[in-house]
């Protein structure tokens, strides 16, 4: 008697999974895997170690650096400050030889004042106004000729320009005293600005010549300049407006600074962009050229943490999609 296969095969039927379970079942494994690995790179990217900072090195510079110099040349008679001083703006710092400017001035200003040439002028007028309406009341009685009246009212007319021309080489007088003044005035070497005097490079007596008429070294030091040169790879952790720390060596602290300026362009010898850090020096405790040092710290991001979440999204929606199962049996 033979055996009954096809209880056998039935059996073996019911035992074998479907394609479709069989699909789903690898795609599981496979998924949780990923899930593992993406977790794995997750993690690590959180348990990543802090960014290295970022240090250069610079130094400090006044706001303000100006060589101050005489608007005139001539000799000095007058130094007013030394060096150290704290000034302020339209402050006197020295005196050029000024005998020949005060002369000038004082002849100018008599001239102004000389007024004899506007009164003779303004009596002529009316001397010459009284005699024209004369001459009309005799001519309107027929007891004058025309031409005479004729000629008054022109005399008349002569009289009131010669009051005008009076009273404008008035205003030129005037208008010369106040030339003499600044000419009086450019002898005088005043602040620019507000600071300090930085140098004194001339004494009493010297003469200013044209190519040494720099006289100081004035600097402003209410507010540093910290200057760095930071290479072009770094520069994109630079903003305007930014607050960073200056690590100041001579006086061995850190302050906080803001990035006020940032050049435009790369300095091709060095592949460096010039920053500059404006430090708050009100209470002047910090010296201009001291050495100094930037640090940064550069911000950290999540990229690695989302590029495995999508790489698990998509993961998923692969080995997830049924197959039939005549597929698989082909």
């Amino acid at each position: 008697m033979k055996p009954d296969n096809s209880n056998r095969t039935s059996l073996y039927r019911r035992r074998r999974p479907s394609s479709v379970q069989w699909v789903a079942s690898v795609g599981m494994i496979m998924s949780a895997a990923m899930i593992g690995d993406s977790g794995r790179a997750a993690a690590q990217t959180r348990s990543a170690p802090p960014s290295v900072p970022l240090v250069f090195d610079g130094f400090t510079e006044p706001a303000q650096d100006v060589l101050v110099s005489g608007v005139d040349l001539g000799r000095l008679t007058a130094i007013h400050v030394r060096m150290g001083d704290r000034v302020s703006k339209g402050d006197l710092l020295a005196q050029l030889d000024d005998q020949l400017q005060e002369s000038a001035l004082r002849i100018s200003q008599a001239q102004a004042d000389i007024t004899g040439e506007i009164r003779m002028a303004v009596a002529e007028q009316r001397l010459q106004q009284l005699k024209t309406e004369s001459l009309r009341k005799l001519a309107a009685d027929g007891m004058a000729r025309p031409e005479e009246l004729q000629r008054a009212e022109a005399d008349l007319e002569a009289a009131k320009a010669r009051v005008e021309i009076a009273q404008e080489q008035q205003r030129l007088r005037r208008l010369q005293v106040q030339r003499d003044q600044i000419e009086l005035n450019r002898r005088k070497v005043l602040a620019p600005c507000d600071g300090r005097i930085a140098r004194v490079m001339h004494a009493a007596g010297e003469y200013l010549t044209p190519a040494d008429a720099v006289i100081f070294r004035l600097i402003a030091t209410d507010t540093l300049d910290a200057v760095f040169n930071v290479p072009v790879e770094h520069i994109h952790h630079v903003q305007m407006g930014q607050t960073v720390s200056v690590f100041l060596r001579s006086q061995g602290k850190t302050v906080d600074g803001t990035v006020d300026r940032i050049s435009p362009a790369i300095d091709g010898e060095s592949g460096t962009v010039q920053v500059k850090v404006l430090l708050d020096n009100r209470d002047e405790t910090f010296l201009a050229g001291d050495r100094c040092t930037l640090q940064l710290t550069p911000q950290r991001t999540a990229r690695t943490t989302t590029g495995a979440r999508n790489s698990v999204t998509r993961v998923s929606r692969i080995h997830w999609q049924p197959v039939a199962p005549e597929a698989v049996a082909q």
